[in-house]
């Protein structure tokens, strides 16, 4: 059985914030020493940073940095995100919520227990049975072990008859990590990252022309040595 990718989708929040009006944030609400001040100007000034959504409802919300506080912001909008992307995906591919077998999501900006996908699965009215699977601590290259396991779920039920398509969704609510501090790699990551979510839908080949593309193999590589 050959894999495809039969349609996507990408979520942003509404709220955009260039880099001139994220230097004058952090200039405005922290105390910032002569060196973190330099390095944001250099990143959201004079560096390639044009600007990033966050997932707030209001600006001031990034102020607020207790664990509590994050998380409840986290669950927020990386549902509402994860829901909207993964929505037009199914918009996308004609494909009605009760005909989805399987959902992947893929996060490590916020924990969740049970996970963002009991919650998703429940926002987009799938099937009771639908299998689920949240995958957590992978990073910035997540979606592509999500999108394996997707492929590996469809393979999976189709060799049990059922070969219904699988939903795979990658979100992030990067805003909802931001912590202060003079550590250079804190303060890039702060000007960084942003906020949103993007899906895709995996069904078999053969049934849609192939599809938007065939997903033809995978290969990953383990190098402890570049962890840092």
């Amino acid at each position: 059985m050959t894999t495809a990718i039969r349609s996507m989708a990408t979520a942003n929040p509404r709220r955009y914030i260039t880099g001139p009006e994220s230097y004058e944030f952090f200039l405005n609400h922290f105390d910032l020493t002569d060196a973190e001040r330099k390095l944001y100007r250099r990143l959201l000034l004079a560096g390639p940073i044009r600007g990033r959504y966050l997932g707030v409802d209001d600006d001031e919300q990034i102020c607020e940095m207790s664990a509590d506080q994050q998380s409840t912001r986290f669950q927020k909008h990386a549902l509402a995100l994860a829901a909207r992307s993964a929505s037009d995906a199914l918009v996308v591919a004609n494909l009605p919520p009760a005909d989805v077998g399987g959902l992947v999501v893929n996060t490590c900006t916020g924990y969740l227990c049970p996970g963002l996908s009991s919650y998703l699965a429940q926002a987009l009215a799938l099937d009771p049975s639908v299998k689920t699977m949240d995958l957590m601590g992978m990073g910035c290259g997540a979606a592509i072990p999500n999108i394996w396991s997707g492929a590996g779920l469809l393979a999976l039920s189709d060799g049990n008859g059922g070969g219904k398509p699988i939903v795979c969704v990658s979100v992030e609510v990067c805003s909802a990590t931001i912590f202060m501090g003079t550590d250079p790699g804190l303060i890039v990551s702060n000007c960084l990252f942003g906020d949103g979510a993007a899906a895709v839908v995996l069904d078999q080949a053969s049934k849609h022309g192939g599809g938007l593309a065939r997903l033809v193999d995978f290969e990953s590589g383990m190098f402890p040595e570049h962890r840092e």
